[in-house]
Protein backbone atom coordinates (compact mmCIF):
# COMPACT_ATOMS: atom_id res chain seq x y z
CA UNK A 1 0.00 0.00 0.00
CA UNK A 2 3.02 2.12 0.77
CA UNK A 3 4.17 1.84 -2.89
CA UNK A 4 0.90 2.24 -4.16
CA UNK A 5 0.87 6.13 -1.95
CA UNK A 6 4.62 6.77 -3.61
CA UNK A 7 3.35 6.35 -7.22
CA UNK A 8 -0.04 8.39 -6.50
CA UNK A 9 1.99 11.12 -5.12
CA UNK A 10 4.86 10.76 -8.04
CA UNK A 11 1.36 11.38 -10.03
CA UNK A 12 0.01 14.23 -8.71
CA UNK A 13 3.42 16.13 -7.95
CA UNK A 14 4.01 15.38 -11.92
CA UNK A 15 0.60 16.91 -12.63
CA UNK A 16 0.82 20.14 -10.97
CA UNK A 17 4.40 21.38 -12.48
CA UNK A 18 3.38 20.07 -16.16
CA UNK A 19 3.29 22.79 -18.37
CA UNK A 20 0.22 24.86 -19.09
CA UNK A 21 0.50 24.03 -22.69
CA UNK A 22 1.09 20.25 -22.46
CA UNK A 23 -1.80 19.65 -20.20
CA UNK A 24 -4.50 21.41 -22.40
CA UNK A 25 -3.14 20.05 -25.90
CA UNK A 26 -2.42 16.29 -24.49
CA UNK A 27 -5.13 15.23 -21.58
CA UNK A 28 -7.36 12.55 -21.61
CA UNK A 29 -10.68 13.18 -19.89
CA UNK A 30 -13.46 10.18 -19.18
CA UNK A 31 -16.31 9.78 -17.93
CA UNK A 32 -17.28 5.84 -17.84
CA UNK A 33 -20.47 4.52 -16.58
CA UNK A 34 -22.43 0.87 -16.51
CA UNK A 35 -22.73 -1.68 -14.22
CA UNK A 36 -20.00 -4.48 -13.28
CA UNK A 37 -20.65 -8.04 -11.89
CA UNK A 38 -18.51 -10.35 -10.01
CA UNK A 39 -17.08 -13.62 -11.25
CA UNK A 40 -16.10 -16.17 -8.03
CA UNK A 41 -15.55 -19.30 -9.94
CA UNK A 42 -12.16 -20.36 -8.83
CA UNK A 43 -10.80 -22.02 -12.02
CA UNK A 44 -11.82 -18.84 -14.39
CA UNK A 45 -10.04 -16.59 -11.21
CA UNK A 46 -6.71 -19.24 -11.01
CA UNK A 47 -6.71 -18.64 -14.86
CA UNK A 48 -7.25 -14.95 -15.06
CA UNK A 49 -5.50 -13.36 -11.39
CA UNK A 50 -2.15 -13.39 -9.38
CA UNK A 51 -2.41 -15.27 -6.64
CA UNK A 52 -4.11 -14.77 -3.73
CA UNK A 53 -7.05 -12.86 -5.59
CA UNK A 54 -10.54 -13.80 -4.93
CA UNK A 55 -12.74 -12.75 -7.96
CA UNK A 56 -13.20 -10.65 -11.29
CA UNK A 57 -14.92 -8.01 -12.06
CA UNK A 58 -16.41 -7.19 -15.48
CA UNK A 59 -17.47 -4.08 -16.13
CA UNK A 60 -19.83 -3.17 -20.08
CA UNK A 61 -20.94 0.95 -19.94
CA UNK A 62 -20.06 3.98 -22.18
CA UNK A 63 -19.58 7.60 -22.10
CA UNK A 64 -17.78 10.24 -23.63
CA UNK A 65 -13.80 11.55 -24.12
CA UNK A 66 -11.90 14.60 -24.79
CA UNK A 67 -7.90 13.74 -26.38
CA UNK A 68 -6.24 16.14 -28.68
CA UNK A 69 -7.13 13.41 -31.40
CA UNK A 70 -10.46 12.13 -30.55
CA UNK A 71 -13.86 13.74 -28.74
CA UNK A 72 -16.70 11.30 -28.45
CA UNK A 73 -18.70 9.03 -27.01
CA UNK A 74 -17.21 5.32 -26.58
CA UNK A 75 -18.29 2.05 -25.38
CA UNK A 76 -16.41 0.13 -22.79
CA UNK A 77 -15.58 -3.25 -21.78
CA UNK A 78 -13.05 -4.58 -18.68
CA UNK A 79 -12.03 -6.70 -16.20
CA UNK A 80 -10.17 -6.67 -12.97
CA UNK A 81 -8.63 -9.13 -9.99
CA UNK A 82 -9.95 -7.97 -6.76
CA UNK A 83 -9.17 -9.58 -3.12
CA UNK A 84 -9.70 -8.18 0.14
CA UNK A 85 -6.76 -6.55 2.27
CA UNK A 86 -7.37 -8.48 5.29
CA UNK A 87 -10.69 -10.09 5.17
CA UNK A 88 -14.54 -9.83 4.07
CA UNK A 89 -16.66 -7.40 5.22
CA UNK A 90 -18.29 -8.38 8.67
CA UNK A 91 -19.69 -5.58 9.90
CA UNK A 92 -22.22 -2.81 7.32
CA UNK A 93 -20.97 -0.28 9.58
CA UNK A 94 -17.03 -0.12 9.08
CA UNK A 95 -15.01 -0.13 5.78
CA UNK A 96 -12.96 -2.31 4.32
CA UNK A 97 -10.13 -2.27 1.82
CA UNK A 98 -9.39 -3.99 -1.20
CA UNK A 99 -6.80 -4.30 -4.06
CA UNK A 100 -7.07 -3.97 -7.31
CA UNK A 101 -5.10 -5.61 -10.05
CA UNK A 102 -4.46 -6.92 -13.68
CA UNK A 103 -7.14 -4.09 -14.69
CA UNK A 104 -8.21 -3.94 -18.24
CA UNK A 105 -10.57 -1.66 -19.88
CA UNK A 106 -10.93 -1.24 -23.81
CA UNK A 107 -12.68 2.14 -24.77
CA UNK A 108 -14.65 1.30 -28.05
CA UNK A 109 -14.59 4.28 -30.39
CA UNK A 110 -15.60 5.03 -34.16
CA UNK A 111 -11.81 6.59 -34.54
CA UNK A 112 -10.07 3.23 -32.75
CA UNK A 113 -10.08 1.50 -29.78
CA UNK A 114 -8.00 2.65 -26.79
CA UNK A 115 -6.64 0.09 -24.65
CA UNK A 116 -5.56 0.85 -20.96
CA UNK A 117 -4.34 -1.18 -17.89
CA UNK A 118 -4.54 -0.35 -14.62
CA UNK A 119 -4.39 -1.26 -10.80
CA UNK A 120 -5.13 0.34 -7.74
CA UNK A 121 -7.39 0.11 -4.14
CA UNK A 122 -10.97 0.41 -3.31
CA UNK A 123 -12.35 1.28 0.06
CA UNK A 124 -15.88 -0.67 0.55
CA UNK A 125 -18.91 -0.32 2.95
CA UNK A 126 -22.04 -2.12 2.42
CA UNK A 127 -24.35 -4.98 3.61
CA UNK A 128 -23.34 -8.40 2.28
CA UNK A 129 -26.17 -10.57 4.28
CA UNK A 130 -28.95 -8.70 2.51
CA UNK A 131 -30.20 -10.57 -0.67
CA UNK A 132 -29.41 -9.24 -2.67
CA UNK A 133 -26.26 -7.07 -1.03
CA UNK A 134 -26.24 -3.38 -1.17
CA UNK A 135 -22.53 -1.62 -0.48
CA UNK A 136 -20.76 1.41 -2.52
CA UNK A 137 -16.89 0.96 -3.37
CA UNK A 138 -14.67 4.13 -4.17
CA UNK A 139 -11.85 3.00 -6.01
CA UNK A 140 -8.63 4.70 -6.72
CA UNK A 141 -6.68 3.11 -9.58
CA UNK A 142 -3.57 4.08 -11.62
CA UNK A 143 -3.73 2.93 -14.97
CA UNK A 144 -1.30 3.57 -18.35
CA UNK A 145 -1.97 3.78 -21.93
CA UNK A 146 -1.19 0.17 -23.56
CA UNK A 147 -0.59 2.44 -27.35
CA UNK A 148 0.39 -1.23 -28.79
CA UNK A 149 -2.68 -2.81 -28.54
CA UNK A 150 -4.40 0.37 -29.21
CA UNK A 151 -5.88 1.13 -32.76
CA UNK A 152 -6.54 3.79 -35.46
CA UNK A 153 -5.57 7.02 -33.85
CA UNK A 154 -4.81 5.47 -30.59
CA UNK A 155 -2.43 2.86 -31.73
CA UNK A 156 0.84 3.83 -30.08
CA UNK A 157 -0.50 5.83 -27.78
CA UNK A 158 1.38 6.13 -24.39
CA UNK A 159 0.34 7.90 -20.92
CA UNK A 160 -0.03 7.02 -17.40
CA UNK A 161 -2.77 9.00 -15.30
CA UNK A 162 -5.44 8.50 -12.23
CA UNK A 163 -8.73 7.02 -12.43
CA UNK A 164 -11.21 7.32 -8.91
CA UNK A 165 -14.76 5.59 -9.30
CA UNK A 166 -17.79 4.56 -7.63
CA UNK A 167 -19.56 1.63 -7.65
CA UNK A 168 -22.34 0.63 -5.78
CA UNK A 169 -25.07 -2.54 -5.65
CA UNK A 170 -28.43 -0.63 -4.20
CA UNK A 171 -32.18 -2.19 -4.60
CA UNK A 172 -30.47 -4.88 -6.36
CA UNK A 173 -29.52 -2.33 -9.31
CA UNK A 174 -25.24 -2.52 -9.83
CA UNK A 175 -23.80 0.91 -11.60
CA UNK A 176 -20.26 2.65 -11.46
CA UNK A 177 -19.19 5.91 -12.57
CA UNK A 178 -15.38 6.25 -13.25
CA UNK A 179 -13.32 9.11 -14.24
CA UNK A 180 -10.16 9.29 -15.55
CA UNK A 181 -7.40 11.83 -15.92
CA UNK A 182 -4.07 12.03 -17.08
CA UNK A 183 -1.20 13.01 -19.91
CA UNK A 184 -1.93 10.94 -23.84
CA UNK A 185 0.82 11.46 -26.29
CA UNK A 186 0.20 10.28 -30.11
CA UNK A 187 2.65 8.81 -32.02
CA UNK A 188 3.35 11.14 -34.55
Amino acid sequence: MRRLSIVIAAFAIGFAVMPMATAADNMLEAEIEGFGFPNYDEGDVAARCPEGFGWIYNTLGGGEMTTAEYTGGFEAMGQHCSRWISHPPTDPDQFYRGRVEAGMVTLYTPEGDLVVHYRGMFKFQGDLSLEPPEFAARLTLVYRIDGDSSTGVFAGASGVGLMKGVDKLEAGVPSFLNMMHGPIHFED
